[in-house]
């Protein structure tokens, strides 16, 4: 397990569309479009992912998607967000672009890059591409696998939003779930990809999660996410999120008493 980045604390809120204009030009540089119609035909809406050129494997999370974590961020104002599945950075980018603009916390994103071909080429994107749009100081990217150096990543941190798009099939899902939810605040959402009966065993996990007492938002997006939490509070700011997702627009920063700025 090997750190790369070490950030440091934000300090004040930024513009979302300086990022989403880098953001933008660094994709055209180094990935390929694919699945521009999503996976979900519930959600016509939703598609438009992408892969690392010359790696086939893996894709990214969706328009919506990404949206939809940059919001989620910037609404519910975590002190750390943990991602299990860093591939190439992309939604690693979105997370970090919703710390940027809310001004406030910090990620650690985790994989150990075996998917498909990416090899080291994963982790040297990566780095590239969150320098590139300037969020490589919300991000501490880590090398290890899931579920056993979650505990070690972590160490004593508190998890206010995890992530969780490694490994969908047979009983990894609910793995990466068992050892991340005892590392949540319990005011904390947990969101999961590709919740999808059809291709993969995710649904495990996120029964698991209803079985143990969080709720459940599913969405329809391309790749079907699901947010599990426990406090009421998530249920508007989810659905305030989405729907400004669904719209390709990032949400407004709430201040301490509530108001948007």
């Amino acid at each position: 397990m090997r750190r790369v980045h070490s950030p440091v604390p934000a300090k004040g809120g930024r513009v979302p569309v300086d990022y989403l204009q880098r953001l933008v030009e660094a994709r055209r540089e180094m990935m390929d479009e694919v699945w521009p119609a999503g996976r979900n035909s519930h959600a016509p809406w939703d598609g438009t992912h992408y892969s690392l050129k010359g790696h086939a494997r893996p894709v990214s999370v969706s328009r919506t998607e990404a949206y939809f974590l940059s919001n989620l961020v910037i609404l519910g104002r975590p002190d750390t967000v943990f991602e299990i599945g860093t591939g190439f950075g992309y939604s690693a980018a979105w997370l970090g672009m919703g710390l940027a603009t809310a001004g406030h916390g910090r990620l650690i994103t985790l994989d150990n890059y075996s998917e498909g071909s990416l090899g080291v080429d994963g982790l040297i994107a990566a780095e590239k591409f969150l320098g590139t749009i300037g969020v490589d100081e919300f991000v501490d990217l880590a090398v290890g696998s899931s579920p056993v150096d979650v505990p070690k990543v972590l160490g004593e941190r508190s998890v206010d939003i995890a992530f969780i798009d490694a490994n969908h099939h047979g009983e990894h899902p609910v793995g990466d779930y068992e050892s991340v939810r005892p590392l949540m605040c319990r005011s904390g959402a947990i969101v999961f990809h590709d919740v999808d009966d059809s291709r993969y065993t995710v649904s495990k996990a996120t029964k698991r999660a209803a079985d143990d007492g969080w709720r459940l938002a599913a969405l329809q997006t391309s790749c079907f996410l699901t947010v599990a939490y426990v406090d009421p509070r998530w249920t508007e700011l989810i659905a305030e999120a989405f729907d400004a997702a669904r719209r390709g627009e990032f949400s407004m920063v709430k201040d301490a008493d509530g108001a948007r700025s």
